[in-house]
């Protein structure tokens, strides 16, 4: 039972909009995953662009020593993407209902 446990335990968090807001005022890095066509269509302010597929290659890079904040349109891609990053060492979470929340929260969009 303990192995099932620790197969399936999640390595990254998992944080709503909000959080995501407070983690990035602390120094956090909101890393945006979502393809260049829907980041064009809009993202967070101060979100830095690696499409998911990049993750696996520069996402250690990109992430320096920071924390990082996961964010894609639903969840899906942005827990993948925070696994990866939490399997090579760094601090990841991923936003619940993705850049949807985001919105549905009220908070700036630019594109």
């Amino acid at each position: 039972m303990a192995l099932l446990s620790k197969l399936f335990r999640r390595s990254y968090g998992v944080v709503d909009a909000a959080e995501a807001q407070c983690l990035v005022a602390a120094g956090a890095l909101l890393l945006d995953v979502r393809s260049g066509p829907e980041w064009e269509s809009g993202h967070a302010p101060g979100a830095t662009h690696l499409p998911l597929h990049e993750v696996i290659d520069r996402g250690r890079e990109v992430a320096g020593d920071r924390p990082v904040v996961a964010i894609c349109r639903s969840g899906g891609r942005s827990a993948t993407a925070a696994r990866v990053l939490a399997r090579v060492g760094v601090t990841a979470y991923s936003v619940r209902g993705g850049m949807d929340a985001w919105r549905r929260a009220g908070f700036d969009v630019t594109g």
